[in-house]
Order: structure tokens, then C-alpha cells, then sequence
């Protein structure tokens, strides 16, 4: 890609898919080439057009030949959220404007891709690896897959992968090989305008043309076979990710409650049939008030409508009844004048009792304008002498 094509990456529109897939392929390729520096050396060839069944032909992003194998680089150049699975025939783009596309299995290309690559090179026992690389704009939410050769990857992540692949698996091909590959393949990347024309509108007018979503990678060849090989072979769908129209996947709509001749006996509106969606007894029905929410009275279907329930009313409390048993509580006894006054404010003194404490029910004089004047005074105890008389101490 020239510096033109890179500035005008940054100016893309709707009709700029092929240009923003080619971008998303050249930065795999500097991925690459960073991998090279580290030990894992291999021949790139981008943009390889295999021959198919008769007059077809599919295409392969990148190959990267090694002595481990064959690395089959299927890129992804794509943003917001991914979902698919092994088994699902396309995949799912969910975009932040909520908008939705769907995109050919990209498991399935890349297992088809192997296939005619194989058949091509006259080679079934050929070690080959299939890499499915993302855009680091993008976020792979829920993706599910047993294939213990393919990948599922973000670009950066690719340095890392062969890394792994490379340690766990032997040398597969001599140097020599790896040469006679690379040029066997590198004269099928050099395919004319022409041939490629031949080949996007043979997809269109297999399945006809429909509008680029937008932000989506160039439009990939898709393998007549890209199935898995117990399945019968599709036939080949556009790679171009196409939105999904709102009409083709209604919302189901929640079925009408059935009105019955059963009243409710709580608010006596009419009950109505129902079905439990959650909880213990999800998939259930059950009557309930139509007057729902603010009458929550229902019942099982099974079981009889219950009687009406009378209204509640309180009874009244009656009074109660003095008898012989009861006891009147004590009444305060009036505090005792003294005729002392007190030393602080000059009122007068009484006597009072304790009715708490550690003195509860003991004695003691105190200031008449209490609260205003705290002051207390402790009753002097009576003693007897040895004669027996008692006097104050």
C-alpha cells in the first residue's frame, strides 16, 4: 500500500471496503516481518488466488511458508463486537450504533481455503495452520470452536501464536521444499484485474448485489467447499458483510393472556390465564387478576378458585375491666417539708427517696428548686450509744 492509499485510508466512506481490507492485510504483513527478526523465519506470499472447482477460484489472504508448515492467514480488518461458533454458517458484527452484519463462517473459508490448496499442491499430508486475525479495533466477545489447528486471534497477537505453534510442532519441510512451494504459489498471486473481476461478479450474480456495510474489509473470494467434510459442499457466499434487515428476525411477541369466566375473588375483576416465564415453575400456567399490578392475587390452573375472602375489619378493643385483683399503681408521694434551707440557693429543703440507682429507696434531702439547684444532702443514719438510747451521729 503507498502513501496514498494510506492517507486516503483515513478519508474511507461506505464505498471503501476493498481499501480498508487491503490496509488490515498489510499490517498482518508487518506482523510478519517482525516475526522473521525473531527466529521464525518463513516466505510471505499475500493475495494467492487458488484454483477451485472448474472455472472458480478462491482466495487466500496470506500464506506463510516455514519449515513447520503452512500458515493460512485469513484477515479481518473489522470493529465493534464479534459472536459466531464452529457450527454457525455466518457470523455476527455488532456495531456501537446497534446496527448488525453478518459475515461468512470464517473457520469454514479457511478450512476450504486448505483443502484446494492441498489438492492443488498434490499434497494431503502437508501440515497447514489456519489463522484467523482480527483487528485489534474489534472485540471478541462470544466465540466457540474445537479445531485444534485454527487460531482465533487479534492482530497483535500473532507473533505469539506462531511462537507456541512453532515450539510444539517438528520440522515438516526442508528448505528446498519450502522454496519449490513458494514458487509454485507465487505465480497464482498475480492475477489480473480481469480474472478478479470475473470472480466478484460471479459471487454477485450468485447471490446478488447488496450494499457494503460499512467499515468492512475488501470482498473476499469465498471456497466452494468451506465446509466441514462430512457436510455437503454450500455454494459460495459473498464475503462482502451484509446488514441484517430488521423484517427478517422479528421479535416474538408475548401470546395474550386468555380471559376466563373465573372473578377474582380478592378486588373481583376477571381472572386471566397465564404462563410462568421464570422461576420454579417457569412453563406453567396459572390464573392471574387482570387488574395486575395492583391486585396480585392468582392461582394454579389446576386448582379450584379459591372462595371470596371477606373484608378484614378490625374489632373493637374493649375496655378494661376493673376487678378486685386489680392494683392501682403507687403514686409519687409529695416531697416532705424539712424547714431546712439550702446552702447554696436558700431555698427550702425537703426529704425525698431514691428511685434509682445505686441509693434506690434510701433517704436524702434536697433543694426544693430543683432542677434549677442540684444540691443534695445525705440523711443522717440514727446510732445507739452502749445505754441503748438513739441519737443523730
Amino acid at each position: 500500500m503507498n502513501f496514498g492509499e494510506r492517507i486516503r485510508f483515513f478519508l474511507l466512506n461506505d464505498d471503501d471496503s476493498d481499501l480498508l481490507g487491503k490496509y488490515g492485510e498489510d499490517l498482518t504483513a508487518r506482523k510478519l516481518k517482525w516475526t522473521k527478526l525473531f527466529g521464525y523465519s518463513g516466505m510471505l506470499l499475500r493475495n494467492v488466488y487458488i484454483p477451485a472447482e472448474i472455472g472458480e477460484t478462491t482466495e487466500i489472504d496470506l500464506i506463510y511458508i516455514t519449515q513447520k508448515g503452512l500458515f493460512i492467514i485469513e484477515s479481518k480488518n473489522y470493529s465493534g463486537w464479534i459472536f459466531g461458533s464452529e457450527s454457525g454458517r455466518y457470523w455476527t458484527q455488532s456495531m456501537p450504533d446497534r446496527t448488525k452484519h453478518q459475515f461468512f463462517n470464517p473457520i469454514w473459508q479457511n478450512r476450504g481455503h486448505i483443502k484446494w490448496l492441498k489438492a492443488f499442491l498434490q499434497d494431503e499430508s502437508l501440515p497447514c495452520f489456519s489463522l484467523i486475525v482480527f483487528s485489534e479495533r474489534c472485540e471478541l466477545k462470544k466465540l466457540t470452536f474445537y479445531d485444534e489447528n485454527c487460531k482465533i486471534i487479534h492482530r497483535d497477537e500473532m507473533f505469539l501464536t506462531i511462537r507456541s505453534i512453532w515450539k510444539r510442532h517438528p520440522d515438516a519441510l526442508t528448505e528446498e521444499q519450502v522454496k519449490s512451494i513458494y514458487d509454485s504459489l507465487s505465480v497464482l498471486q498475480n492475477a489480473d484485474d480481469a480474472l478478479k473481476q470475473a470472480h466478484i461478479d460471479r459471487i454477485q450474480n450468485a447471490y446478488g448485489s447488496r450494499k457494503r456495510a460499512p467499515e468492512q474489509p475488501a470482498v473476499q473470494t469465498q471456497p466452494a467447499s468451506a465446509l466441514p467434510p462430512e457436510q455437503p459442499l454450500p455454494p459460495e457466499p459473498p464475503q462482502t458483510v451484509q446488514p441484517v434487515p430488521a423484517e427478517t428476525e422479528p421479535e416474538p411477541q408475548p401470546a395474550k393472556p386468555e380471559e376466563s369466566q373465573r372473578k377474582c375473588p380478592r378486588c373481583g375483576a376477571a381472572l386471566v390465564l397465564r404462563i410462568a416465564k421464570k422461576g420454579e415453575n417457569t412453563g406453567k400456567q396459572f390464573y392471574g387478576c387482570s387488574s395486575f399490578p395492583k391486585c396480585r392475587y392468582f392461582v394454579n390452573a389446576e386448582e379450584p378458585a379459591a372462595k371470596p375472602v371477606p373484608e378484614c375489619k378490625p374489632e373493637p378493643v374493649p375496655a378494661p375491666v376493673a376487678t378486685e385483683k386489680c392494683i392501682p399503681e403507687p403514686q409519687p408521694q409529695p416531697p416532705i417539708q424539712t424547714g431546712m434551707q439550702c446552702p447554696r440557693c436558700g431555698a427550702a429543703m425537703v426529704l425525698r427517696t431514691a428511685n434509682k440507682g445505686a441509693n434506690a429507696g434510701k433517704q436524702f434531702y434536697g433543694c426544693s428548686a430543683f432542677p434549677k439547684c442540684r444540691f443534695i444532702q445525705t440523711v443522717p443514719e440514727p446510732v445507739s450509744d452502749y445505754r441503748g438510747a438513739l441519737y443523730l451521729e
